[in-house]
């Protein structure tokens, strides 16, 4: 059961880095359809919990731009011992200034609250002292496929992506779990695999149905379920994954972005018998 919930980041491990991304902070006013401010974190955060990376903080409607080059980084800090969604950071901003602190915090919605402490000194900084950031390259529409593949599922976790991805150039079906800068999951069917690691089955329900895919990894079974029906007249419509330990339901993740089975995967990935999962 562990090595499931690790991957999924509902517990701290090695393979999981919270602040690892890109994140933005958009502010706007009622007078302009132009931004206010517009904010960026790019961050890394390496197994010990060191975190870099660097900002760019647009404000005054982009009359103030505080950015760097590229490869150019100003946030330095580290991950807080026995608080693993807690950082402190030194930042030193572009305009020369040196030296200010801030503590970035993971929130409950998978935010980033971002609390200047100390304000950098000997030069000037126009960035925000309080801003919430949403990461901005967990799951887009391709979630974690590459651009030779075609998407069969993304789902949206609270620390993580989920996604099934199809290559266009020999058919193999991967399956990752993770981020932009960390896969934690990986399950694929190439080579001598083919056909042999996902399952597909479905079966009707009023107003909808059902569909599962179904794999194997490390001794644990996971169900990619995307259900749509209606209930007292009612459309609902639903995804996520389950994972089975020794036919018993361990872990149940609904996602939380719209996600599917897409219609493709329906007519390519072998067929085998419905199984109920709830």
């Amino acid at each position: 059961m562990s090595i499931f919930l690790v991957n999924y980041g509902t517990a701290r491990a090695n393979s999981v880095s919270y602040f690892s991304g890109k994140w933005e902070s958009i502010v706007k006013t009622d007078s302009s359809d132009t931004p206010y401010s517009v904010s960026n974190l790019s961050l890394t955060e390496d197994l010990g919990g060191n975190i870099s990376g660097a900002y760019c903080f647009v404000t005054n409607f982009g009359g103030k731009i505080d950015c760097g080059k590229d490869t150019d980084r100003n946030i330095t800090g580290k991950v807080i011992k026995g608080n693993p969604k807690t950082a402190t950071v030194r930042f030193n901003p572009f305009f020369g200034a040196k030296n200010g602190v801030a503590k970035l915090e993971i929130n409950n919605d998978s935010t980033i609250t971002w609390a200047v402490t100390t304000q950098p000194k000997g030069g000037n900084f126009y960035g925000p002292n309080h801003a919430i950031f949403n990461k901005n390259d967990a799951v887009n529409t391709e979630g974690l496929c590459k651009p030779n593949e075609t998407v069969f599922f993304n789902c949206k976790l609270r620390e993580s992506a989920s996604s099934l991805c199809r290559s266009k150039i020999n058919g193999t079906l991967t399956y990752r779990n993770g981020n932009s800068t960390n896969e934690n999951i990986h399950v694929s069917d190439d080579g001598a695999n083919k056909g042999k690691v996902f399952f597909f089955s479905s079966v009707p329900k009023i107003g909808g149905g059902e569909a599962h895919i179904r794999f194997s990894h490390l001794g644990y079974t996971y169900y990619l379920y995307d259900v749509t029906m209606r209930s007292d007249g009612i459309p609902t419509s639903y995804a996520g994954i389950v994972v089975l330990k020794n036919k018993n339901r361990i872990a149940n993740f609904e996602c939380r972005n719209d996600a599917s089975i897409t219609e493709k995967a329906y007519q390519v990935i072998p067929s085998e018998n419905y199984r109920e999962i709830k």
